[in-house]
């Protein structure tokens, strides 16, 4: 039920001493009953008593829930009967029984109670479930066990005033700063009237928080140790989040200056800024509090003068404080008028501040060890500090101890910043954590360099650079590349050889670190031609990006190895095993670019290797080889040209036709009909030109007869048009044995109709009779051709006896294996012959 809805028993009492004016808080008199359990635990001061106290109050107010695997639902946990007492479940005096027992157990867990607290409470189980108890403020919402409700509210507020009374500096401070720091919540009450009443009300809130700051500068005024007291207990309340985030863009400054906002609060701004000229209290709040992490000289707190007297305080305050913005106060504080407190706290004080997770209490911490501790009276450094510095576990201590180690780099001995850089070494090595591995890394670029030089070598190199794939997200990679640098190249002897696995690397940037060795110390690491050939084996673009710079600025320098590393190049492209990357490498910027011109005198046998290979890559860089070595015709023989003519690759068929047109004096007809009957176009273009110009001379019936029996369609139409043209020249009955031994239709059809012109004797008709029955016996096929083979025969035989006498077996196998439309031509043929000529004998009987 809403808190509207409940009846109170404790509200018509609270509204009497409301009316009467009865200060019953005065009387420290308790309420109701603690549990026995809760009694029993704090009179034997158990610690455990404080835990029993705060699960009694979420337990009481029904906000532990506990999950129900069977209903498969979250139920209400019940208060066990152990914790069961007088107060009932509206009745939060309980909470003031416990406040004035006076024990020292009971008031800390009346601070845990009213204190704000993470919602993941560390009190229960995974099963369990805490409903929140949110409040409001400024800058969000809050979890707290004891919120500002009419069960609870008239409670809080004696247990305020009661520790104002008795000076509870720290009850009061938990308080103040609830009431600095939280807005009204939705909690009412119904009076007995019918009233609706607000139980934290605005007005509530802003009475509350003027009040806080009213009581402590009574104390300021009257010079009141306790107003230091009180003050220190409150600003250690304050937390970050209490402020609000907030960023604006600085033209002058060109960058987002970050800070937080505080004008919604009254003490604290009180406290810190009361004689600000920065910033000014309004009626409700303050104007314009919005403090930046930049440090500002100035002091503004309320009573400094009190302040200065109790360096103890503020050093606490310096210590604990969880708000930034008293952290700087603090220090502010402390080093304006308070130096020699700070000179008389131990190195161990400041050391432990290091380990702080807030980084301006470590940044002055730092900053004083390093003033006051690292250099000694007599100029000395404290080698072992500044060593301990700069390997702390911070990293902003680390950062800040660097930046020192590079500003000392004259007081330092040498022999301890060689200690050192073998410490950041060891330091890489071993450690995992990222931020670890960032620092020493800078340390050891920015700081150590000069110094690695002497530790340098390739065994270090190589114990970081098998970690590089490992620690890809590490600074390993950077390292290697850093000791590559550092290397004494002729102190330690060091070879080509031996920086090829930094040119494998995985990585780029060690892979850039060995390329820079190369080209700075090439004269000294003994390169030869088989260094070479490995540096141009590796698969990788970066590193063949680097070998042809290398290559091309050293020309001279590699001319003595041309003899030798040549043919191995020509080897690694022809190479199948060899990886494409490097394959294509070497094809195409180095034979194919870098020593191009040095392969002028390649052998044709050679260049015909690359022209006739399998990839086109290849073929392309062997007709841009043919080109450069400008070979002659006679270099190459008819069927190599004849071969080069059919390549796929244009520009190497070009060449052929134009060396074989440089040879036509041996043109054979065979040849010409071979580069005709291509799949190119422009091959097969250039040889039917060649053939359409020749003279009457030099066109043998052999090549008309060659291009007839062609399997291209146009090439045999180029051949009927040169036989039309030049049929005087032609044998017509050798045409026709020609053509029955053509599976082409239109090469039979042609024949037929140049059948006209032959004298036809017996013996011609027998040396043609396969003609006839290749195109009578082409079944489903060739009906005209089939029409004009059938018209010769019947005027053949009815001209000449003795051609109708060879034509009859013909005709009887015809008569046998035709269809009926033909039978019946064939039977009268058959007929005229034995009519006309009685004594020739036919299949058929006449009666």
């Amino acid at each position: 039920m809403a808190d509207h809805e409940k009846v109170n028993v404790a509200l018509p009492q609270a509204e009497r001493e409301f009316l009467e004016h009865e200060a019953w808080w005065e009387k420290e008199e308790p309420k109701a009953c603690l549990p026995k359990k809760i009694e029993t635990m704090l009179e034997k001061q158990d610690q455990a008593a404080i835990d029993e106290v705060l699960k009694f109050a979420c337990l009481q107010d029904g906000r532990l829930w506990e999950w129900d695997d069977h209903q498969r639902i979250w139920k209400k946990v019940p208060l066990p009967d152990e914790l069961q007492s007088q107060a009932g479940p509206l009745d939060g005096s309980w909470l003031w029984t416990l406040y004035i027992t006076g024990n020292p157990l009971a008031q800390t867990a009346v601070r845990q109670l009213l204190s704000y607290h993470s919602h993941r409470s560390r009190l229960f189980a995974d099963r369990y479930s805490l409903r929140k108890q949110e409040v409001k403020w400024r800058g969000g919402r809050r979890n707290t066990f004891i919120p500002f409700d009419a069960k609870y509210f008239r409670y809080v507020k004696a247990i305020f005033k009661l520790a104002e009374k008795k000076r509870d500096a720290k009850t009061w401070a938990v308080l103040a700063h609830r009431f600095d720091l939280e807005r009204k919540g939705k909690h009412t009450y119904r009076t007995q009237e019918g009233q609706e009443v607000e139980v934290y009300s605005d007005e509530t809130h802003y009475y509350l928080r003027r009040r806080c700051w009213r009581y402590l500068r009574k104390l300021g005024e009257a010079g009141d140790p306790a107003y230091v007291q009180f003050a220190v207990e409150v600003l250690l309340r304050y937390e970050d989040q209490d402020g609000r985030n907030q960023s604006r863009w600085s033209n002058e400054e060109d960058r987002w200056i970050h800070n937080r906002s505080y004008s919604h609060l009254w003490l604290f701004n009180h406290l810190l800024f009361h004689h600000s000229k920065r910033f000014k209290p309004s009626r409700l709040q303050w104007e314009g509090v919005s403090v930046s992490e930049d440090w500002v000289n100035e002091r503004e707190e309320a009573f400094s003068e009190l302040w200065d007297q109790h360096p103890e305080q503020l050093w606490r305050l310096f210590c604990e404080a969880k708000s930034t913005t008293v952290i700087q106060f603090a220090w502010r504080a402390l080093s304006a008028k308070n130096r020699i407190f700070l000179e008389q706290l131990s190195k161990s004080q400041w050391l432990a501040l290091l380990q702080d997770d807030y980084y301006k209490r470590g940044k002055w911490a730092f900053q004083w060890l390093m003033d006051n501790y690292l250099l000694t009276v007599n100029g000395k450094v404290d080698l072992k500090l500044l060593k301990q510095m700069l390997f702390h576990e911070k990293h902003e201590v680390r950062q800040e101890a660097s930046a020192w180690f590079g500003k000392l780099g004259d007081k330092l001995p040498h022999s301890f910043k060689v200690h050192v850089t073998q410490a950041v070494l060891n330091e890489l090595e071993k450690d995992w954590d990222y931020w670890r591995m960032q620092d020493a890394y800078r340390l050891l670029k920015d700081h150590c360099r000069p110094y690695l030089r002497e530790l340098a070598d390739l065994a270090l190199a190589q114990s970081f650079h098998v970690r590089v794939r490992r620690w890809c997200n590490r600074p390993t990679a950077e390292v290697v590349a850093l000791i590559l640098e550092t290397l004494d190249v002729e102190r330690l002897g060091v070879t080509g050889d031996e920086l090829l696995p930094y040119l494998r690397s995985f990585d780029s940037r060690v892979r850039n670190g060995a390329a820079n060795m190369i080209q700075q110390h090439f004269e000294k690491l003994s390169l030869d031609c088989e260094f070479l050939i490995k540096l141009i084996s590796i698969p990788d673009e970066q590193v063949q990006t680097f070998t042809t710079q290398f290559l091309s600025a050293r020309r001279l320098w590699v001319v003595p190895f041309y003899p030798t590393l040549l043919p191995r190049l020509w080897e690694m492209m022809l190479d199948e095993n060899q990886s494409t990357i490097v394959r294509n490498y070497v094809r195409e910027s180095l034979l194919g670019k870098l020593f191009f011109e040095e392969l002028r005198d390649t052998p044709v046998s050679q260049v015909l290797e690359l022209l006739q290979h399998q990839e086109h890559a290849v073929q392309v860089f062997g007709a841009k080889l043919l080109a450069l070595i400008e070979p002659k015709p006679y270099d190459f023989t008819l069927p190599q040209l004849v071969s080069l003519a059919h390549r796929p690759l244009a520009a190497i068929r070009g060449a052929a036709c134009r060396m074989l047109e440089k040879l036509r004096v041996i043109w054979t007809p065979d040849l010409l009909v071979n580069v005709m009957e291509t799949e190119w176009d422009d091959t097969r273009e250039w040889a039917m030109q060649i053939v359409s110009s020749l003279p009457d001379e030099e066109r043998a019936p052999e090549l008309i007869y060659g291009l007839l029996d062609t399997a291209r369609q146009d090439i045999r139409t180029l051949a009927m048009d040169l036989i039309r043209q030049h049929l005087e020249q032609l044998d017509i009955s050798e045409l026709m044995l020609r053509a029955s031994e053509s599976p082409y239709l239109e090469v039979q059809e042609f024949a037929l109709t140049l059948a006209e012109r032959l004298t036809w004797t017996a013996q011609r008709y027998s040396e043609l009779e396969l003609f006839f029955r290749t195109v009578f016996f082409r079944v489903h096929q060739g009906r005209r051709a089939k029409n004009l083979a059938f018209a010769l025969l019947e005027r053949l035989a009815l001209q000449k006896k003795e051609c109708a006498e060879a034509m009859v077996p013909l005709l009887g196998d015809l008569a046998r294996n035709f269809g009926r439309q033909d039978f019946e031509r064939i039977l009268h043929l058959l007929t005229q012959i034995q009519v006309r000529y009685p004594d020739i004998n036919t299949p058929l009987s006449l009666g």
